[in-house]
């Protein structure tokens, strides 16, 4: 058995995951990272909207909280959302003088933007490619291990067994080009795995944790209708650059129809409340919807091919013949697509789960700050969440030490890890995945969710789960493939398992058959953990009585979202 120990273990090369394993390095003497694909070209990172909060001292942050929390819906961790206002200047700081540029203004400052919906909160925009560069040089001049090409199937836990009642004691995984297998024991582990969402992001550090035995939270607040694209096949990163240089979204008749749904946004909404009205919009038969820059100034397009979070995808549209100066663009909304949002494994302000020895940064974790909305803090909160997490890790590591690698869950998850490439029959994995897609895809589905088919669904998931058991892989690309699309089989049964139990709407949760915000029972988390083959859930109230931002009062709050009527008028069935 091959085995390589360490102080701390990352896993996952993103955002969040370089500054766990900087900070880490910084406390600890041996640092390991492993990622899927190769750190600074694989992941959400690497090509996101690179909108990173950016507060100063002198912004009025008691302000910037309360926008933050209020379009959260309430359901922030604002000891988190404190610490995030509070910290995210050094980070910000610190990256530039590792050499990353920020866009600036004419006098040499940076250039801070209203986010995607904000009123109050500013952002700062960078190249993602670049920034991912910058953090993989810093962890290189520091010393951390990089392990590319390595996906990872399981923890291994001080007793051997899933759910533990030990401690993560590292994980096991295989080089994604050799399938060399590798075991890496280690004082203290980071899942910082990404999230959910869209083909390739497919929850395995979700999985991964909760199989293990960590609790879950927020899974039914994630988006389904996440995914918009120009022209059905460019698919809308850096949206936030669109929106600021003064994009508009008409329909079929000519309208700007975002002034019918939101007059003071119009098209600075939230990602969320653009898709709605997009797909009100295509439902009641006024699409298809078109995005319109050929009212924009000549400085404003050369903007959009010039900016490094832009140029790539308008260069490329431009080949394609696209004249944004002359043409309006296509612009739809796909649905069926589960990202998690706001779902995670759940972890307090330093990033330790429930689990000893597990830490948690970024996506995997659920982002605590952002709540149930739609506040641009994902890339802020994998740097402030990332640094904390790595620091804890590092710390716990020093304190515990290295506890024995169980040879018999070695040996399991090994059988576990390998059995798809030695089946000699089975379904391919995306041919199950065509299944799930499709059946995902309908709004009355996955977006405008009601008690009837969300049970539906999970009885459909129950199959996936067991058809998943089945999969074959031809090679080690595909057993890659086979071991994502199990876990996001079972992050899809964590999130609509929670939706159910939420009878409420509430940020992404939106429930046709309650079709109100309820202030009075639902502040509070629906937490899931695996109880050995089955699930256990509960609940737990957030603390509003040591917060600083409230309801005004305890009720129930019509919810002011674009409602096709006939799915309102589902009901209860």
């Amino acid at each position: 058995m091959s085995q390589i120990e360490c102080d701390v273990l990352v896993i996952g090369g993103g955002l969040a995951g370089c500054w766990a394993a900087i900070r880490a390095r910084e406390k600890a003497a041996r640092v390991i990272m492993v990622e899927k694909g190769k750190v600074a070209r694989s992941g959400k990172s690497s090509f996101s909207g690179a909108g990173i909060l950016c507060p100063y001292p002198a912004d009025d942050l008691d302000a910037w909280r309360r926008e933050i929390v209020v379009r959260g819906e309430y359901m922030a961790d604002q000891d988190v959302v404190d610490a995030l206002l509070a910290e995210q200047p050094a980070r910000i700081r610190e990256m530039g003088e590792w050499g990353l540029g920020y866009e600036r203004d004419e006098k040499g400052d940076l250039l801070r933007t209203g986010g995607l919906g904000s009123m109050t909160t500013r952002v700062v925009t960078v190249s993602s490619q670049e920034m991912m560069e910058v953090l993989r040089r810093r962890m290189v001049e520091l010393g951390v291990r990089i392990l590319d090409r390595t996906y990872v199937t399981g923890l291994l836990t001080s007793d051997g067994v899933y759910p533990t009642t030990g401690a993560v004691t590292g994980c096991y995984g295989f080089n994604t080009r050799t399938g060399e297998p590798q075991t890496i024991n280690a004082a203290a582990t980071v899942l910082a795995a990404g999230g959910l969402g869209y083909f390739y992001f497919t929850g395995d550090g979700i999985a991964m944790g909760y199989r293990a035995g960590a609790e879950v939270w927020g899974m039914e607040f994630t988006r389904t209708m996440d995914q918009m694209t120009f022209q059905e096949r460019f698919s809308d990163i850096h949206l936030i650059t669109f929106q600021r240089l003064g994009m508009r979204l008409y329909n079929r008749l000519g309208e700007r129809f975002m002034e019918r749904y939101y007059p003071e946004q119009r098209e600075n909404a939230t990602r969320q409340q653009m898709a709605l009205a997009v797909i009100l919009e295509n439902l009641e038969g006024r699409g298809p919807v078109q995005a319109g820059l050929n009212h924009l100034d000549r400085e404003s397009l050369n903007k959009l091919r010039t900016l490094p979070s832009t140029a790539p995808r308008v260069r490329a549209m431009e080949r394609e013949g696209i004249d944004f100066g002359k043409d309006r663009i296509a612009f739809n909304v796909h649905s069926g697509f589960i990202n998690a949002e706001s779902g995670g494994l759940k972890h307090n302000p330093h990033g330790q789960t429930t689990l000893p020895g597990l830490y948690v940064a970024g996506e995997t974790g659920g982002f605590p700050a952002n709540g149930a909305g739609t506040i641009p803090l994902k890339l802020a909160s994998c740097c402030v969440e990332g640094y904390r997490a790595g620091e804890s890790a590092a710390r716990y590591a020093i304190w515990a030490g290295s506890r024995p690698v169980k040879r018999d869950q070695v040996r399991w998850l090994e059988e576990e890890a390998f059995r798809p490439i030695k089946a000699g029959k089975g379904m391919a994995p995306e041919e199950l995945m065509d299944q799930v897609y499709e059946y995902l895809r309908p709004a009355g589905v996955s977006i405008f969710r009601s008690a009837g088919p969300m049970r539906a669904l999970l009885a459909e998931q129950e199959g996936w789960t067991m058809a998943a058991a089945g999969l074959k892989a031809r090679d080690w690309h595909e057993l890659v493939k086979v071991h994502q699309k199990r876990s996001y089989i079972d992050c899809v049964g964590l999130t609509f398992r929670s939706s159910l139990e939420r009878q409420e709407t509430r940020g992404m949760n939106l429930r046709a058959d309650y079709p109100y915000r309820d202030d009075v029972d639902w502040l509070k988390h629906i937490i899931l953990k695996r109880e050995g083959d089955g699930l256990k859930m509960k609940y737990e109230p957030l603390p509003m009585d040591k917060y600083k931002v409230r309801p005004d009062k305890l009720e129930k709050v019509p919810v002011k979202a674009p409602w096709p009527k006939h799915f309102a008028q589902r009901g209860k069935d």
